[in-house]
C-alpha cells in the first residue's frame, strides 16, 4: 500500500518563494523516507513555479483553478478540504502568514484535524509528527505531538532557502476546479497591498531602510513610495527612530529588529556595528550614501555614492517607466 503523501500548500495571494521552503520541510515529514511529497497551488502556475515544484521533488501538483477570480478563504478551504478527503495526505504544510493561518484553521475545522500554527520545526517520529513552536511571545518554545492524520501545520519562513535535493522529479500537474462561493458567504471585493509602514519586517522580502541621511519624515515618505513599488517594507536606523521620524517598531539593528530580506536598500545609513548586526542575514544589500567610506558601503553588494533623495527619486521614475512599458497599473 502506498504511503500517504505530505502536501505543501501555497495559499491564494501568497509569494511563490514560500513553496520551496514548504517542500523542503515536507521531505522531512515523508514517512517512510522517500514517500511522496505533493504541492497544492491556487491559480495557473507560471513556468518558474512549475520548475520549483519539480526541482524540490514533488511528484504531483494539484492546481486549483477558480473561474470567479481570487477564491475567498471559504472557497479555498472547501476546495482544499475536499482534495484532502479524496487523497488522504499525512500532513498539510502552509506558510505561517496571515493567509496561511486563516486557510489552515478553516481546513482543520472542516476535516476535524489537528492544527499547529507558528511551527519552527516539524519532524516525523514513531508516535506521529513532532513540532516545535514559539511560546511566551518568542521567549520560549514548546514541543507538540500530533498523532491524528492529517496534521495541519503552518511553518515559519526564513530568508535562507535550502537548495533543491538533486534530480528534479517527474511531476504530474492535475487541475481541480474550485467550488463557487455560497451566495450568502463573504466575497473578496479587492486585494490591497500591505502599506510599507505596516508590513511586518520579519516577513518582508524587500526592505527600504533610512537613516540620518534621509533628512526627516518627508524623506521617509519618499522611501515609502519606493518600497510600495517594490512590494516591500520601510525600516529605519536607530538614529532616525531617536529623531522621531519613524516609530520604534520599524527600527532594525541589535536593539531593534533582526531581519533577513532578499533585498535590503540602506538609504543614508552609515552602518554602525549594531545596525549591521540586524542585517547580517540579508541576502543582497544596496547602499546609497554620500560618504563612500561609510561602513555600510563595505557590507553592500552594490554601493551608490550620491544624494539619497535624488537617487531614490530616479529609481522611482525608472520603476514607473518600466511598469508603464509592461502595462502595469
Amino acid at each position: 500500500m502506498e504511503a500517504p503523501p505530505v502536501w505543501a500548500v501555497l495559499p491564494p495571494s501568497t509569494a511563490a518563494d514560500a513553496l520551496s521552503q514548504l517542500l523542503t520541510s515536507a521531505r522531512r515529514l515523508a514517512k517512510p523516507p522517500g514517500a511522496s511529497i505533493e504541492a497544492v497551488i491556487f491559480g495557473e502556475p507560471p513556468d518558474s513555479l512549475r520548475s520549483t515544484i519539480a526541482d524540490y521533488g514533488a511528484r504531483r501538483a494539484y492546481c486549483v483553478t477558480c473561474d470567479h477570480g481570487v477564491p475567498s478563504s471559504s472557497a479555498a478551504a472547501a476546495a482544499l478540504a475536499g482534495l484532502a478527503r479524496d487523497h488522504a495526505p499525512r500532513a498539510l504544510l502552509l506558510p505561517d502568514l496571515p493567509q496561511g493561518r486563516e486557510l489552515a484553521a478553516r481546513v482543520a475545522a472542516r476535516l476535524g484535524a489537528g492544527l499547529a500554527t507558528g511551527c519552527r520545526w516539524a519532524e516525523t517520529c514513531e508516535e506521529g509528527i513532532r513540532v516545535v513552536r514559539a511560546a511566551y511571545e518568542g521567549r520560549a518554545s514548546c514541543t507538540l505531538l500530533i498523532v491524528s492524520e492529517p496534521a495541519v501545520l503552518t511553518l515559519e519562513l526564513s530568508s535562507a532557502t535550502a537548495p533543491p535535493p538533486g534530480q528534479p522529479a517527474d511531476c504530474e500537474l492535475l487541475r481541480v476546479s474550485s467550488p463557487k462561493p455560497a451566495p450568502a458567504g463573504p466575497e473578496v471585493l479587492e486585494v490591497r497591498p500591505v502599506d510599507p509602514f505596516e508590513m511586518e519586517l520579519e516577513e518582508a522580502t524587500v526592505i527600504v531602510a533610512g537613516g540620518a541621511g534621509v533628512g526627516g519624515p518627508d524623506g521617509f515618505a519618499l522611501l515609502g513610495e519606493l518600497a510600495r513599488r517594490l512590494g516591500g517594507a520601510v525600516a529605519a536606523s536607530r538614529v532616525a527612530v531617536d529623531a522621531g521620524w519613524v516609530p520604534y517598531h520599524r527600527q532594525v539593528g541589535q536593539s531593534g529588529r533582526v531581519v533577513a530580506p532578499r533585498l535590503y536598500i540602506a538609504c543614508g545609513i552609515s552602518g554602525a556595528v549594531h545596525h549591521l548586526t540586524g542585517i547580517r542575514d540579508a541576502e543582497t544589500v544596496v547602499a546609497i550614501n554620500t560618504d563612500s567610506y561609510a561602513p555600510i558601503m563595505g557590507r553592500a553588494g552594490l554601493a551608490l555614492v550620491g544624494d539619497v533623495r535624488e537617487v531614490v527619486a530616479a529609481l522611482i521614475d525608472r520603476l514607473d517607466e518600466e511598469n508603464a512599458t509592461l502595462g502595469s497599473p
